[in-house]
């Protein structure tokens, strides 16, 4: 919900509240609810009658005082959803093949930092023939995707000729972001068979410098959920946070430190380094470790699953199905749609 929306909005759900259950979500955007706007949302909600069945969702970056403000006026929790989807359609065996001749990267909008400028940067490192890459560049997002390389690349790389669709996806764009989110779940068999994944994370440049909040998308969770080693063009941090959380993040294997460099075209040297390593230096042990990360990830996925049901049956009096997804969800997935986000 966008606070531009929030007092519109309020008028649409006034004859709806009581009409069947509802669920509001923030699991997809970091640092929705902050000191300055927290007394909005509140205001929103107040207008939730006491009998409707409703529940808000929140990501795992909301301050407890935030939550707490909120429950007071509708149930509150924290849910990984990424997590939860993921694990509920990844295949049900999965194994890592380090004997592998590929790695794997998978973009997805390249007018990013860590988009087209990675793809650019592996093939003037001549990556890129040792690995399965997506990049989805159009005459509409070729301008804003140009900039972020070098200065002396602009002119060479301000075409198409990189453009890429391993697993041949249905990649559209959509005007703006509103409503417009969906997970980019998998369909074919991209991940299997590599030898480790590159992940080009959602978030990379962090404008703000507060390196406080972290994305952890489905881009990550997959490749745990495949049981693949990873090095991440991700936020300063991720791996990190990941190693809060439990999570291996093969530290042991790099040649150089990336995840705390904060100048961002340091850090994507510094992955870049290590991708070059691991293409001729992968190390067996990883495979504990991979092990170790998919069985943290399907308890996690378990966990989210019972906290799921709770929801569905205590607070909006749904009966529970573990097959669950949204039917918007199944029909991506059948066919293999992926915005560019």
């Amino acid at each position: 919900m966008e606070l531009n929306y929030l007092k519109q909005f309020g008028h649409i759900m006034a004859p709806l509240w009581l009409n069947g259950s509802h669920v509001f979500t923030t699991c997809f955007e970091p640092d929705v609810f902050k000191d300055s706007n927290i007394d909005k949302y509140i205001a929103f909600f107040k207008t939730k009658p006491n009998k409707a069945k409703a529940v808000l969702l929140v990501m795992e970056d909301t301050e407890q005082k935030h939550i707490d403000m909120l429950n007071e006026y509708i149930p509150t929790l924290v849910f990984n959803q990424l997590v939860w989807e993921t694990c509920k359609t990844l295949p049900a065996v999965t194994e890592w093949d380090s004997d592998a001749d590929k790695f794997v990267c998978l973009t997805g909008a390249p007018n990013k930092y860590n988009r087209y400028r990675l793809i650019v940067e592996m093939a003037k490192r001549n990556l890129l023939e040792h690995c399965e890459y997506s990049l989805q560049l159009t005459q509409s997002n070729l301008a804003n995707s140009v900039q972020y390389l070098e200065l002396e690349d602009q002119q060479n790389y301000n075409n198409l000729n990189l453009n890429s669709n391993p697993d041949n996806s249905a990649w559209y764009e959509v005007e703006g972001s509103r409503n417009s989110w969906h997970p980019h779940i998998m369909q074919t068999d991209i991940l299997e068979h590599k030898l480790f994944r590159l992940i080009s994370e959602t978030g990379y440049y962090d404008e703000q410098n507060n390196h406080r909040h972290k994305l952890v998308t489905e881009k990550t969770w997959y490749t745990i959920g495949y049981k693949l080693p990873f090095i991440i063009a991700g936020q300063y941090g991720t791996c990190k946070y990941l190693n809060e959380l439990g999570f291996h993040t093969f530290d042991e294997y790099l040649v150089k430190p990336y995840d705390l460099i904060p100048d961002p075209k340091e850090r994507m040297d510094a992955v870049l380094e290590n991708v070059e390593h691991w293409r001729d230096n992968m190390y067996l042990g990883a495979i504990d470790k991979v092990e170790e990360n998919y069985n943290l990830l399907i308890q996690m996925g378990k966990e989210q699953d019972s906290l799921f049901k709770h929801i569905l049956e205590n607070i909006l009096d749904i009966p529970y199905d573990g097959t669950m997804l949204s039917q918007s969800t199944i029909d991506w997935l059948k066919e293999n749609r992926k915005k560019l986000d």
